[in-house]
């Protein structure tokens, strides 16, 4: 995309259809570029498919994909992935942690029981 957006300016819509992306994928990566820095509108407006104005996006001169993978390892997707994993261990401890202790953890969906059985068996007590 970005790679693209540095041949020529597009919209979002534009970029959806040159680069068979879905919607949800391509506005997604095109507002990762624009908060890493990499593109930017260029001032100019297209009609879209509904005859609402779109903006054209644009390459930010001097800018390299290089920007967007450090953008990204730092803020981007990989942090909260591992943030969200780290919830998650830190819930199944929590949850393995009273039921060694016997303490009451109130009413659990049928799925969820069975992965916070899981995690007493992932995290004996001790």
């Amino acid at each position: 995309m970005f790679a693209a957006l540095q041949e020529k300016p597009a919209t979002c819509k534009e970029l959806e259809r040159s680069l068979g992306l879905l919607h949800e994928t391509a506005s997604a990566r095109v507002s990762e570029l624009r908060t890493a820095g990499c593109i930017r509108p260029s001032g100019d407006t297209r009609h879209s498919s509904r005859l609402a104005s779109a903006d054209v996006y644009e390459a930010v001169p001097g800018a390299t994909f290089d920007l967007y993978e450090t953008w990204r390892e730092t803020n981007g997707r990989t942090q909260k992935k591992k943030a969200g994993t780290s919830e998650l261990t830190d819930a199944a401890r929590a949850y393995a942690k009273a039921y060694h202790d016997k303490k009451p953890v109130g009413f659990l969906s049928p799925v969820t029981h069975a992965l916070l059985t899981a995690a007493i068996k992932a995290f004996p007590k001790g």
